[in-house]
């Protein structure tokens, strides 16, 4: 039982373990966006209108640069700021062409959100990174992060008054997207859920033979098991599974949200989900959930076998 997290138990299947936890490249997550042209003399005719820079910039050298998020935020502002824009035009043809380029950006508004979130660079780090802090306790602020996400979804800014402040939306947006790619945190937790599970099924399965708990006729056994379980289960197994199911389930709820929002049909993420972080029965995410469960109950049946009362068992401070 003391050795339940040695790192003996993860290396167990570590090959298996890592290719299954491997989140999708960027190829094959990436989705090309149709981008609308307005030529110069249409754009001069814009210029009563706050979207005229807009497109200035994205016609300069800042466009050629932008990234995925800058692409988004700008698809979003555009639609913003033509809606507007279509009230001050008295030129019909401009206005129907406006309108056409407004309603393409408006088409594809899911998938630009979709590159600049589950298909960008820092989620893509997120989530396959290879050298992450394994302390889940420092790592509240990449979980607020990853729900903040949804915060900027199409459905959440649309015609928020959030657009129209476009240098702080962007960096609040892009300080969400560098909190994620420096944690690194996907992939260490589906490895810490890996691990967890490899220690805990021989446990229970010990514990669900109750005669190697509390065989018959053997003084201070019952003294044993509630040792056993003071230090080990309530003092070190029980804190790790709790961590881990609480930040397991903000991360699991959060991916669900956003795949939600983005509308995606990938089939690489799609692929990754069904092995990781799904509710199905194959995902590793379920599999942890299922084990644990198990393990309590395997401790919960022991000493009703047992005719021990945990609350009465006091645990000793660390």
């Amino acid at each position: 039982m003391s050795n339940v997290l040695e790192t003996t138990s993860l290396r167990k299947d570590k090959q298996e373990a890592s290719d299954r936890f491997a989140y999708p490249k960027k190829r094959d997550l990436y989705i090309p966006l149709p981008s609308s042209k307005i030529n110069l003399l249409e754009f001069l005719k814009l210029s009563r209108c706050k979207v005229q820079r807009l497109l200035g910039q994205r016609n300069g050298s800042i466009g050629e640069v932008q990234t995925a998020s800058q692409r988004y935020l700008y698809d979003l502002q555009f639609i913003y700021l033509g809606r507007k824009c279509l009230t001050q035009i008295d030129n019909k043809a401009l206005a129907e062409k406006l309108l056409l380029a407004i309603e393409l950006k408006e088409t594809h508004i899911a998938e630009s959100y979709w590159n600049a979130t589950l298909a960008s660079e820092e989620f893509i780090y997120f989530a396959g990174g290879n050298k992450p802090d394994t302390n889940l306790g420092a790592l509240q602020e990449s979980l607020a992060a990853l729900e903040n996400l949804t915060s900027f979804s199409p459905e959440a800014l649309g015609d928020s008054a959030r657009l129209d402040q476009p240098e702080v939306l962007s960096a609040q947006f892009e300080r969400q997207l560098q909190v994620l790619q420096r944690a690194k945190l996907l992939r260490t937790h589906l490895k810490l859920q890996h691990h967890v599970v490899t220690a805990l099924e021989p446990i229970t399965q010990k514990l669900q033979e109750t005669s190697a708990i509390c065989p018959p006729l053997i003084p201070g056994r019952k003294a044993i098991a509630r040792t056993v379980f003071a230090k080990y289960y309530i003092g070190q197994i029980q804190p790790l599974i709790s961590q881990i199911s609480r930040s397991g389930k903000r991360i699991q709820g959060s991916l669900a949200e956003i795949t939600k929002l983005t509308h995606a049909k990938n089939p690489s993420l799609q692929a990754y989900l069904k092995a990781t972080w799904d509710d199905s029965p194959g995902s590793m995410w379920h599999q942890y959930q299922a084990v644990t469960a198990e393990h309590t109950m395997a401790w919960q049946q022991a000493f009703k076998d047992c005719s021990i009362d945990p609350r009465s068992i006091k645990v000793e401070p660390s």
